[in-house]
């Protein structure tokens, strides 16, 4: 487990991402958004947790949408969908 708040804790992952080969991000703001399409350039396989119904909709608000949006794409590689109950 890792937590992102320095330039150290950055390098600490990058070198986890190649002694993996799957990722669990913890959060969809933009941090963990960015830590997980570099997992996937990275060639991980990605899972990214949150609470929040849509990636960055604490940042959005109203602007995060179900669906297709770019943000959905450019983090998970495919599109947002629901969260099983």
């Amino acid at each position: 487990m890792f937590t992102l708040r320095s330039l150290a804790d950055s390098d600490r992952i990058r070198t986890a991402f190649g002694e993996s080969s799957s990722v669990v991000v913890i959060g969809a703001g933009w941090i963990g958004l960015e830590t997980a399409a570099a997992a996937r350039a990275a060639g991980l396989a990605v899972t990214v947790l949150e609470s929040a119904p849509l990636p960055l909709q604490r940042v959005l608000g109203r602007r995060a949408r179900w669906g297709t949006s770019p943000i959905c794409t450019a983090a998970t590689g495919s599109t947002c969908g629901r969260r099983s109950p």
